[in-house]
């Protein structure tokens, strides 16, 4: 038997934990980095939630191979029920996507029990915390197979082998176990956390009473204590930044106080909102960060996001699936997200692209209107192209689009139907 003992022990499921927290990793910065601190953050958050969010949004369908190189939904397949709307009793498949995915993320990555019936098929998908499950390989040369461990907190753990796991992982160095963003960027997120702390304190301290009180004579140590303790209930706080202080017997007060500006307090803020949205490969604009946005950059950012980051991540689940569901099909029967649903924001793309599709004969006006969840209209199956448009040897040989020589009318020829023949003249 052997383990993956070169990744980190939380990447492959070591954390004992399972109510999150998870273990805690000392940083330069002075403090101590885990989950239940980094989700405080909002930029951490806000990344986790927003890529998970949109892989668990768009829709999930099992396709079957057509005649011709087409596809169609296959409904008549369980599985199809299962990806697209209740993976299990007890959640959608919204939220059972989401919450793999946001496994996958943080921890490096993401477990999902698939549940057969007695004639091995699937009936249903089951998330399980990263935290809780051990990748092991056992069996020797060609008969070596992965198995999980997943921990039940007390006794022996639960073991699922590999075809009973839909397994969604990080990028990582062997390809089985992924990275986890939380421990490979704990000296980042140890940063950020350091100067959330500094604020918070600053402020809580009060941001304009911060120094040295200066006394004649010499204190004894309850006086030193009162004396304190008297200024801190007066002076501290932001409810108590604005009072005026009062000094009697000599007293003076020295101000300390660094002024956030001038300790680049805020650049570090929101430098450290651009470093974790880098970590996650999140445009900053897709986390509400529009320092540097402007109306044309944004939409090329967004189409970056969808590109490089969400569809990364939407392969990542097709291919499980399809390799753990649907392999003895051979490709005929697989599942596919449908990324059109991200257009349907942006009222003018969604529009250009149902113009320019519905123009080339591609899209019947029920199929549009089937994607905009309205009802087919009678005679909508039918496609259209442009009459003025024709092929280029057509357009060579000077003849008009769909027409020939033979099809044009010759109306010269023709009698008007609602008068009679002339009749010949005599003379």
């Amino acid at each position: 038997m052997a383990m993956f003992s070169d990744e980190p022990k939380a990447e492959s499921g070591n954390w004992t934990n399972m109510g999150g927290g998870g273990n805690s990793t000392s940083t330069l910065s002075g403090v101590k980095v885990n989950e239940d601190r980094v989700n405080g953050l909002s930029a951490y958050y806000a990344c986790l939630r927003v890529v998970s969010e949109d892989v668990g949004k768009l829709p999930l369908n099992v396709y079957r191979k057509t005649k011709g190189g087409g596809k169609e939904i296959d409904t008549d397949n369980p599985i199809q029920w299962l990806l697209h709307s209740e993976p299990n009793n007890f959640m959608t498949s919204m939220i059972w996507r989401a919450s793999v995915t946001a496994n996958a993320l943080g921890h490096g990555m993401g477990y999902s029990h698939i549940q057969r019936n007695a004639l091995k098929e699937p009936i249903g998908f089951f998330p399980i915390e990263s935290q809780r499950v051990e990748v092991e390989v056992v069996g020797k040369g060609s008969m070596q197979e992965l198995i999980y461990k997943v921990s039940k907190g007390t006794g022996k753990p639960d073991v699922i082998k590999a075809k009973d796991m839909l397994v969604i992982p990080n990028l990582g160095s062997n390809g089985l176990v992924g990275w986890s963003v939380l421990k490979i960027a704990a000296q980042s997120l140890g940063l950020t956390i350091a100067a959330q702390d500094f604020g918070a304190s600053f402020f809580g301290n009060g941001a304009a009473l911060k120094g040295v009180l200066t006394v004649n004579g010499k204190l004894k140590d309850d006086g030193r204590k009162r004396l304190r303790n008297g200024w801190n209930d007066l002076y501290s706080g932001v409810n108590n930044s604005c009072k005026t202080a009062i000094l009697e017997d000599g007293a003076t007060y020295s101000a300390l106080t660094i002024p956030p500006n001038d300790a680049q307090f805020l650049e570090t803020r929101n430098f450290q909102v651009e470093e974790i949205a880098r970590w996650f490969r999140v445009p900053p604009n897709k986390i509400q960060h529009l320092l540097h946005a402007t109306f044309s950059n944004v939409e090329q950012e967004n189409l970056s996001y969808t590109n490089d980051t969400l569809k990364s991540w939407l392969i990542k689940w097709e291919q499980e699936i399809n390799r753990k569901l649907f392999a003895e099909s051979k490709g005929e029967v697989f599942a596919e997200h449908n990324m059109n649903a991200l257009l349907r924001g942006d009222q003018a793309a969604r529009s250009a692209f149902y113009t320019s599709l519905f123009n080339l004969g591609s899209l019947s006006p029920n199929e549009i209107r089937g994607f905009e969840n309205q009802n087919p209209i009678p005679d909508g199956d039918n496609y259209f192209v442009q009459m003025n448009m024709t092929t280029l040897d057509r357009a060579v040989a000077g003849e008009v689009a769909g027409e020939t020589e033979e099809d044009t009318v010759n109306t010269d020829v023709i009698p008007n139907d609602n008068t009679e023949p002339e009749e010949e003249m005599t003379e």
